[in-house]
C-alpha cells in the first residue's frame, strides 16, 4: 500500500465558511496569535479582530490606532469603532493620531466618539462615505462633521459642558439639515438644531428643560414619519403629554422614563398616569406604551404589593378600552399586560418573577369564566422590539 501523502489538517486547510465561524468565536488574544502566523490565516483573523473596535485605554488606543495607519488591511476591516475614554485632556498629538486612523477606516459604518470629542477638530475634511450611525458629543465642531457626512441615518447627540452652556446661554450655532435620518437621540434642547427630518422613524428624546415641550414637540410632528418616541421626563412635566397628545397623535409606540422614584413620589407618579389616561383617547394609532421607573433596582420584587399589581391591571383594561388599537402596556411594576390574538382579554407574559405570578393569579380570577388551563394557552400581542444599535 502505497503511503498516505496527505498533509494533517489544519485551520488553513477548512473551508472558507467554517474558518470563518471558527474565528468568529475566538477571543481577542488568540486572535493577535493567529495575525502571526500564515498570511491567509492573518487576513482572516485581522478581519475579526478589527471589524468592531471599542477603546478605553489610551495607550492601547495608541497601538491599535498605528497599526490601522501602517496595514491598509486592518483599516479596511474597520466598520464599528468607539473611542470611549474617561477622560479627554490628553495632548493634541493623540487626538490627531487618532483622527488619522479614522482617515484611514474608508468602510466605517458606525462612529462613537461621545468620550472622545476633540477628535472631531482634526477630522476636517475627511468624508466617511458608508457612515451610517453617530454618536457625537455636542460640539461646534460636531456641526461641521455632520454637515460633511448628511447620508447618516442614526444620531445620537449626547451632552458635555458645551451643550449645557448652549442651552443656558441661547448660544448660535448652524442647523443641520439630514434628509435620511431615521434615528435621534438627544436632549430636548438639541432638536431645535435640526432641520427637516422628513425620514425620521423614532426617537429618544430626554426633556431636561421643563416647559419646553410646547415648542420642541411641533419641531417632531413636522416628520410625518415618526412612529415610536421615547421620553426621559420628570414626573411632573404634564405639559409635555398635552403637547404629545395634539401634535403626535399618530405615534404608535410610545414610552416614558420617569426620572422620580417609587415610592417616594408615588402620588406625582399617579398625576402623571392620570394624565396620561386622560390624553389616551387622541393617540388614534397607539400599539405599545410604556412607564418606565429611573433605575431597574426600583422594580425590585418586593418593591410592590398585590393591591398595587392589581391596580395596574384594571388600569390595562381601561386603556385598552381607550385605544382599540392598544396591543402591550407596561407600567411601573414592570409587567408587560398583552391583549390576547383573539377575544378581549389582557393578560402578563411567562410568570418569571413575583410580579407576574400576582398578575397571573389576578388574571385568572377576573376571567373566571374561563378554565385556567385555557387561559394560559391563549395568544398574546407580543412586546415592542427595541431597534437601538448595541
Amino acid at each position: 500500500m502505497a503511503p498516505a501523502t496527505d498533509s494533517p489538517p489544519s485551520l488553513s486547510t477548512l473551508p472558507a465558511e467554517l474558518l470563518h465561524d471558527i474565528i468568529q468565536l475566538t477571543e481577542t488574544p488568540d486572535l493577535v496569535s493567529l495575525c502571526q502566523t500564515t498570511r491567509s490565516l492573518q487576513a482572516a483573523a485581522t478581519w475579526s479582530l478589527y471589524r468592531k473596535i471599542r477603546l478605553s485605554d489610551a495607550s492601547k488606543a495608541v497601538r491599535c490606532f498605528q497599526t490601522i495607519i501602517a496595514r491598509p488591511e486592518a483599516a479596511l476591516a474597520v466598520r464599528h469603532m468607539e473611542l470611549r475614554f474617561p477622560r479627554t485632556d490628553f495632548l493634541s498629538s493623540f487626538f490627531k493620531l487618532a483622527a488619522a486612523a479614522i482617515r484611514c477606516t474608508t468602510l466605517v459604518d458606525h462612529l462613537d466618539l461621545s468620550r472622545a470629542g476633540p477628535v472631531l477638530k482634526y477630522l476636517d475634511e475627511v468624508p466617511l462615505k458608508h457612515l451610517k450611525r453617530c454618536v457625537m458629543p455636542y460640539s461646534p465642531d460636531m456641526f461641521f462633521f455632520l454637515d460633511r457626512h448628511k447620508h447618516i441615518t442614526w444620531l445620537a447627540m449626547e451632552p458635555d459642558r458645551f451643550s449645557v452652556r448652549a442651552a443656558r446661554q441661547g448660544v448660535r450655532v448652524p442647523q443641520i439639515h439630514l434628509s435620511e435620518l431615521s434615528s435621534l437621540v438627544t436632549l430636548s434642547s438639541m432638536v431645535q438644531l435640526l432641520g427637516p427630518l422628513p425620514a425620521l422613524k423614532e426617537a429618544d428624546i430626554y426633556w431636561e428643560i421643563e416647559g419646553n415641550a410646547g415648542t420642541i414637540v411641533p419641531l417632531l410632528a413636522a416628520s410625518t414619519t415618526l412612529r415610536r418616541l421615547s421620553c426621559m421626563t420628570s414626573v411632573t412635566n404634564l405639559g409635555l403629554i398635552a403637547a404629545l397628545a395634539t401634535h403626535l397623535p399618530h405615534v404608535a409606540e410610545l414610552r416614558f422614563r420617569l426620572d422620580s422614584p417609587y415610592p417616594a413620589y408615588k402620588d406625582e407618579i399617579n398625576a402623571f398616569l392620570d394624565t396620561l389616561e386622560r390624553y389616551l383617547p387622541s393617540f388614534h394609532s397607539l400599539t405599545h406604551i410604556q412607564v418606565k421607573l429611573p433605575v431597574e433596582e426600583l422594580r425590585a420584587e418586593s418593591a410592590f404589593s398585590f393591591e398595587e399589581v392589581e391596580e395596574e391591571f384594571e388600569t390595562a383594561i381601561r386603556w385598552g378600552k381607550l385605544c382599540p388599537k392598544l396591543e402591550t402596556c407596561r407600567l411601573i411594576t414592570g409587567v408587560c399586560w398583552g391583549r390576547t390574538v383573539t377575544g378581549d382579554y389582557w393578560l402578563p407574559p411567562a410568570r418569571s418573577n413575583k410580579a407576574e405570578r400576582m398578575a397571573w393569579a389576578l388574571a385568572v380570577r377576573k376571567y373566571s369564566s374561563m378554565d385556567a388551563d385555557d387561559l394560559f394557552a391563549l395568544q398574546i400581542c407580543p412586546p415592542a422590539a427595541t431597534t437601538r444599535p448595541n
